[in-house]
């Protein structure tokens, strides 16, 4: 899979390798830390499904990202210019 748009790549990175892993831990702190008073349902499971999304998730992006720069440096793929935003 090849991303057609840098900010596709980037919002699939950032919840890749951040926003999962995150959630993942507060959720089975929480559900840790209340038990009795939320009960959060299940937190190993939903810990455990984060984890394997996340892992999937990084495994298919690293794909991805060779895929790309091996094409790009074959020239099937022309080089994106880049503008600095303040």
């Amino acid at each position: 899979m090849i991303f057609k748009s840098g900010k596709t790549y980037k919002i699939l990175k950032y919840l890749f390798s951040i926003a999962f892993p995150a959630i993942s831990v507060f959720y089975i702190t929480l559900s840790d830390i209340w038990t009795g008073i939320i009960n959060l349902p299940y937190p190993e499971q939903v810990a455990a499904t984060l984890a394997a999304i996340t892992v999937l998730g990084n495994a298919l992006m690293g794909l991805s990202a060779e895929k790309y720069d091996s094409m790009r440096k074959n020239g099937e793929i022309a080089e994106e210019k880049t503008y600095r935003t303040k």
